[in-house]
């Protein structure tokens, strides 16, 4: 809607709200600012975006355009990354993209400490769901807010319940190292000579 306004100078002062955007421009004559702002309104009409159906899409939904993807291509997704996100289907995924929200992502790291995963394992579990996300925002084009998520990571941090994991503090020792050597050259099923390949990774 264009609101005008006549100004001490005796120019016309126009702003135009409309779906979301604003503008304003003063004009010396009221035609003008009359003329600008109808031609802007009319853009703005052409150029709004439909309604996006994106934020009834659940974080579910986002997963599987990313396993399909990576399928489609040829590219394997880790065991590990792929067993966390099926985990989190009947939580998270059940969320609406609207519902991903920085308290619904702490309550979530919360329970994942809870139920006894460490601090550097949520850290990895974050980890994978950003990368969901981005994904979705980069290859989809789905409209995420990264604040939210970004919100709940600093709170995790602040509350203890999110780290990385700490470097090793100690080398095996040789009786450790040929403890392994002599479990894999006794192993049948060891397809990979790991019994060979370990004292050339001590050299």
């Amino acid at each position: 809607m264009a609101t005008l306004v006549r100004l001490p100078s005796s120019n016309w002062r126009i702003q135009v709200r409309r779906k979301g955007q604003y503008a304003t421009r003063t004009f010396r004559t009221k035609e003008d600012a009359e003329t600008w702002g109808l031609a802007l309104e009319r853009e703005i009409d052409l150029t709004a975006k439909a309604p996006s159906d994106w934020d009834k899409r659940t974080l579910e939904e986002l997963i599987d355009l990313y396993l399909q993807d990576m399928l489609e291509v040829g590219k394997k997704v880790g065991r590990t990354r792929r067993h966390f996100l099926e985990s989190i289907r009947p939580t998270l995924g059940k969320l609406k993209l609207s519902e991903l929200t920085r308290a619904n992502f702490v309550e979530y790291g919360r329970s994942r400490a809870k139920g006894g995963a460490s601090a550097s394992t949520v850290q990895f579990n974050f980890s994978d769901i950003s990368a969901i996300l981005t994904y979705a925002e980069a290859v989809h084009g789905a409209p995420l807010r990264h604040d939210e998520f970004d919100l709940a990571r600093v709170a995790l941090k602040k509350l203890g319940l999110m780290r990385k994991s700490r470097a090793r503090t100690r080398r095996p020792t040789v009786e450790e190292i040929q403890r392994l050597i002599e479990f894999f050259a006794a192993s049948p099923r060891q397809y990979i000579p790991m019994d060979r390949i370990i004292p050339l990774l001590q050299r």
